[in-house]
C-alpha cells in the first residue's frame, strides 16, 4: 500500500516523534505526564484497568517504602526522595492524594508535626497494616517482569512501508536523533548521581535505574537502524527496473496471425 498516508498526516507523525521517543524515557517525563500518557495508551487500546493501576502501584509502594524505611514524612519529603532515589519527578498533589487514599486504606496515618516545623506539612507513618502490604509485595514475584512494547512507537513503525519513502526516510532519521538526544541526556544525569554518589556516604540506587533506562534506548537505537536499513533495503529493490523479457519468435498464436498477414 505504498503512499497510503501523504501530505499533513506525514509532517504530524514526523512532528510527533518527540513525544513517541520520550513515551519510553520516563526519567525524562514527570511522573504524572508518564502515567497520562499510560492511562491515555490503555483507553485506546481496551486496557484502561490494567493500565491504569499501573501507575498508582508503582507511586503506592514507592510512598509506603519510604514510610517503612525511614519513618515519618511529610509529602515534600516523600517527593523529594522520590525524585532523588527513583529519578521521577512526581507533582506534590498526587504525593499528597496518595498518601491520603493510603490513609483512607489504614495503610497510613498522620502523626504530630514537631515542634517548629511548618503545619501545614503533616507528615504521616506507615501503619502496621501498611508495613505488612509493603513488606507482601516487596517479597512477591513482579507481576510484570518484561516492559510490554504495545506503544505507540511499535504501531507507527508497523506502518513504515505505507508512506511516503522520503517521509518515512525523514521520520526515521528523527526518531535516531531523539533517541540520540535522550541517551546523551541520560548519560549526563547518570554522571551527575555517580558523583553525587562518591560525595555521600549514603547508599543510592539511582546511577543503577539510570544506567538500565541508557541500555533500553541503546535497544531502542538499535531497532530503529534495523528498521532502517530494512527500509533503504525495499526502497533499493523496488527503485531497480524488472528485467526486459528476451526477444524471441514469440508465440504460437503471434506467428500464425503473421503468416495469415503475409
Amino acid at each position: 500500500m505504498p503512499g497510503m498516508f501523504h501530505g499533513s498526516r506525514v509532517r504530524v507523525a514526523a512532528m510527533t516523534a518527540r513525544n513517541i521517543v520520550s513515551h519510553r524515557s520516563p526519567f525524562l517525563l514527570t511522573f504524572d505526564e508518564w502515567h497520562r500518557r499510560r492511562s491515555e495508551e490503555s483507553l485506546q487500546l481496551g486496557r484502561r484497568t490494567r493500565r491504569g493501576e499501573e501507575g498508582a502501584a508503582m507511586l503506592r509502594h514507592l510512598i509506603l517504602g519510604l514510610l517503612r524505611e525511614g519513618g515519618a514524612k511529610h509529602g515534600y519529603a516523600v517527593m523529594k526522595e522520590i525524585r532523588d532515589r527513583a529519578g521521577l519527578q512526581v507533582s506534590i498533589g498526587n504525593v499528597y492524594r496518595e498518601l491520603k487514599r493510603l490513609e483512607g486504606e489504614g495503610l497510613v496515618r498522620s502523626v504530630m508535626n514537631a515542634a517548629g516545623e511548618d503545619p501545614r506539612r503533616a507528615p504521616f507513618e506507615s501503619t502496621p497494616r501498611g508495613v505488612s502490604v509493603f513488606d507482601d509485595w516487596i517479597t512477591s514475584a513482579p507481576m510484570k517482569a518484561l516492559p510490554d512494547y504495545r506503544d505507540e512507537f511499535c504501531i507507527r513503525a508497523i506502518f513504515i512501508e505505507s508512506i511516503d519513502k522520503t517521509a518515512a526516510r525523514t521520520l526515521l532519521d528523527r526518531w535516531r536523533e531523539e533517541l540520540d538526544m535522550h541517551s546523551k541526556a541520560l548519560e549526563r544525569c547518570w554522571e551527575r548521581a555517580l558523583a553525587q554518589r562518591s560525595s555521600k556516604s549514603a547508599f543510592t540506587t539511582l546511577p543503577f535505574f539510570l544506567a538500565r533506562r541508557i541500555k533500553h534506548v541503546a535497544a531502542e537505537l538499535a531497532f530503529v537502524e534495523e528498521l532502517r536499513s530494512l527500509h533503504e533495503g525495499r526502497a533499493r529493490q523496488t527503485a531497480e527496473p524488472s528485467p526486459r523479457r528476451p526477444v524471441g519468435r514469440g508465440s504460437r498464436s503471434q506467428r500464425a496471425t503473421q503468416a495469415a498477414r503475409c
